[in-house]
């Protein structure tokens, strides 16, 4: 799908160098977590956490205490 993702300390990094909009489903921390790009919240639930990327675009997430 050409997405690729890492996670280091509660900090994901997602990069999608597809032509298409993916849908990502990482395993997480349950919790919320913020782009720290856009200010988007999302919410990893039963350690599960699932998002959407543009093409040629990225991610920054970070895992809110």
């Amino acid at each position: 799908s050409g997405v690729y993702a890492y996670d280091r300390g509660g900090l994901i990094v997602a990069l999608n160098s597809g032509d298409k909009q993916s849908f990502v489903s990482l395993p997480a921390w349950d919790g919320t977590y913020t782009d720290l790009v856009s200010g988007e919240q999302f919410t990893a639930f039963s350690q599960n956490l699932r998002f959407s990327i543009n093409s040629k675009s990225y991610r920054i997430l970070k895992r809110d205490l």
